[in-house]
């Protein structure tokens, strides 16, 4: 609809252009529509198909993954085939109606005038230069590639084509002697490049940081409404302790202001399905709408005070989200969003290096607990 609103809006201004001391007729006013919207229509209608079939990969999609990203991709093509339909049918006939009056020139439009005195500079400045535009976009490319997949993978094909032109090259003196010196400089660069990127990291961290941030998760965790607590308790514990635990949390937890409730259940239901120990707490936290917070009240700031409010000896605090949880426990077996799983056929060996890796874990900066689940079978 923009883009045809923008071709009708041209189309008007060009023809009151053409004709200053004249009003167009209804009949010629229909006629302007039709004309701009055939224009582009043809255009837009296959360009909306296009990116709908853009979505049809996402539905080869199983498990897991299919069952959360199918919603999306059934929801995106419903609305790009009704806004492919809307966009040479429905859309026309409004902008006859409610296009009208005086369309202002885009020469005259300050905002226009704004962004044409800050684009036309730097678009001559491209299309005077433009070896050096495609060279400077290289560069940039190169830089972004080299962290990633390392400098010595990029410069491997070109060390390669060059040995291999060595078995050709042998009868000419000056083309091999030009390919030595090539050569050796590619091994060169394979040797220093590295080198390069290792300090320019330690002269700016921001850079360091960047990179190091490539290949987390790009998707944000999500806020669904309410939080799930699961703390562990030590092996050995009795039904009586947990269950004096699970009271005792409970209330405390319901003591702040954005609770609306809480239920808590420790232990397992009578069934095969449910392997949940009797060192595992599990408690939903129903909260109240973000409206009735306190003021300044995030949901991270909430964990960490409830953090701080439940605090007991032999518990380790773990505050997640519910929906996100049960898949990661239905997919991984770890309910927290890291995890570390160690397998081997001894296991007090496997719960010696549990104990150590938990030592190390509680010094990494942004962990806030760590537990080492103490080793009740083969794994």
């Amino acid at each position: 609809a923009i883009v045809m609103i923008e071709n009708a809006h041209k189309h008007l201004e060009r023809w009151r252009h053409a004709h200053p001391k004249q009003k167009a007729t209804s009949q010629e006013h229909w006629q302007l529509i039709a004309t701009a919207a055939s224009e582009v229509g043809p255009a837009l209608f296959f360009s909306l198909l296009i990116i709908t079939l853009s979505f049809i990969p996402v539905f080869t999609l199983e498990a897991q993954e299919g069952s959360l990203f199918s919603p999306l991709a059934f929801t995106k093509t419903y609305a790009m085939a009704a806004a492919a339909g809307l966009a040479v049918t429905i859309v026309p006939v409004l902008m006859g109606y409610f296009i009208r009056g005086w369309i202002p020139s885009e020469k005259t439009n300050p905002l226009n005038w704004l962004l044409i005195i800050i684009y036309r500079p730097l678009l001559r400045v491209v299309l005077f230069l433009p070896r050096t535009t495609l060279l400077l976009a290289l560069l940039v490319m190169l830089t972004v590639a080299m962290p990633l997949f390392g400098v010595a993978s990029l410069l491997t094909p070109l060390k390669g084509s060059l040995e291999i032109a060595g078995t050709v090259t042998t009868d000419f003196p000056q083309i091999e002697n030009h390919r030595v010196v090539m050569l050796k400089q590619v091994e060169q660069w394979q040797t220093d490049l590295p080198k390069y990127w290792r300090r320019t990291f330690a002269e700016q961290p921001w850079l360091a940081k960047m990179a190091t941030g490539l290949g987390s998760e790009f998707m944000p965790e999500l806020y669904e409404g309410d939080l799930l607590y699961m703390p562990t308790t030590l092996p050995g514990v009795s039904i009586g302790k947990a269950q004096e635990l699970l009271q005792q949390t409970d209330r405390l937890i319901a003591t702040l202001p954005e609770v609306k409730s809480v239920f808590g259940k420790i232990g397992r239901a009578d069934t095969a399905t449910d392997p949940t120990p009797l060192t595992m707490i599990e408690t939903v936290i129903q909260l109240k709408p973000e409206a009735e917070w306190r003021e300044g009240m995030t949901v991270a700031k909430l964990i960490e005070e409830l953090d701080q409010l439940v605090d007991f000896p032999g518990l380790t605090n773990a505050w997640v989200m519910p929906i996100k949880t049960r898949i990661d426990m239905l997919a991984t077996g770890i309910k927290t969003p890291v995890g570390i799983k160690v397998a081997g056929p001894d296991l007090k060996v496997i719960e010696q290096i549990g104990r150590r890796i938990e030592t190390v874990v509680m010094q990494v900066e942004g962990t806030t607990s760590a537990y080492s689940e103490r080793v009740a079978g083969g794994r």
